[in-house]
């Protein structure tokens, strides 16, 4: 817990420091997120068009989500965007954009008619699968929309295996074919543990492709983006703008029912220390002056959850309300 860290006697507005010391390429990729995560991957009609990496998946083992933007390029056939390959299961996850492969531990679901009719050729359309081990539902829901509903194996995903992203893997790590060629291309492909409900992806698709709705989940986006564009890739796989977002700002968005603090989980704030500059603009869009208690610190989970505990809403602005309504009461 956060005592457990800052000590027993931690004050509400005592000066937190971030303890924690960031791997180098995590560290990167907060450096280069503000540009890089606006980009996104073409990929070519070639088995080489593709990355390959290895992947740590014990946080989404019982629950997750995969969520994307895709363009699809071929009308027909089984290009597939993703494909994770354990050593127990090679379809632990597989996804076509075509809509015939929507499958977990090997295990299907279609929604080939739908796609067919609603997601056409040389357009963006938003993308997400849903599942946990709790009820084995895996559902999946095509721009914002609930498509179809599966049961699956009583299985969990393997906690290692291979990430391929353009192509079907046959074997563990290999096997690709051209008929699986991708060939179109990705934004913003993450992969979250938990399983999104349905409101969850209807804003995710509804706030747009160049939106950072995504950011807002924290650590509960387990695979992201942004690491997935620092993966090697061949010249076969190169970076594109996506038009509109290159200079797209968020509309300062208004404080979560649940806490006003989420507003930390999205760019330009989270994972940046707290400067004079950010706590300007911060308090151009509401009250977050308890935030001058922190200057220095860096805009983690940590440091937000220590502000909804102790800070939850405007309490403090609800106070001052009561006591001005007091002294009107009292004459003053």
């Amino acid at each position: 817990g956060i005592n457990a860290e800052y000590g027993e006697n931690l004050k509400p507005c005592a000066t937190m420091k971030t303890l924690r010391l960031v791997p180098f390429l995590a560290l990167l990729a907060v450096l280069v997120s503000g540009k890089s995560s606006r980009r996104g991957l073409k990929f070519n009609n070639a088995v080489s068009s593709s990355i390959l990496f290895k992947a740590d998946m014990e946080p989404v083992q019982k629950e997750l989500s995969v969520c994307s933007w895709v363009k699809k390029i071929f009308k027909y056939g089984y290009p597939t965007w993703l494909s994770y390959a354990s050593q127990e299961e090679i379809d632990d996850i597989r996804i076509s954009d075509g809509g015939r492969s929507n499958t977990l531990f090997g295990q299907s679901a279609s929604t080939y008619e739908y796609a067919r009719t609603y997601i056409g050729k040389d357009k963006w359309f938003h993308y997400c699968m849903t599942w946990s081990q709790k009820d084995l539902k895996k559902t999946i829901y095509l721009n914002g929309k609930f498509v179809t509903e599966q049961t699956t194996h009583n299985k969990t995903i393997g906690a290692e295996g291979f990430v391929l992203i353009g192509n079907k893997q046959g074997s563990y790590g290999g096997g690709w074919k051209d008929e699986y060629n991708f060939g179109g291309e990705l934004y913003k492909l993450n992969i979250f543990s938990k399983r999104l409900d349905g409101d969850e992806v209807k804003e995710m698709y509804s706030k747009g492709i160049c939106s950072n709705v995504e950011m807002s989940y924290g650590r509960q986006r387990y695979l992201k983006w942004e690491d997935i564009l620092l993966e090697e890739r061949t010249d076969m796989v190169r970076e594109i703008e996506i038009p509109g977002c290159a200079d797209y700002v968020d509309p300062d968005p208004e404080p979560s029912p649940r806490t006003k603090w989420a507003i930390l989980r999205t760019e330009p704030y989270y994972q940046k220390e707290v400067t004079s500059e950010l706590y300007s603009q911060l308090m151009n869009g509401c009250n977050y002056s308890v935030l001058g208690d922190f200057m220095g610190s860096k805009i983690d989970d940590l440091l937000i959850k220590h502000l909804d505990t102790y800070h939850g809403g405007d309490r403090k602005d609800e106070k001052d309300g009561e006591d001005d309504k007091d002294d009107k009461d009292k004459g003053l």
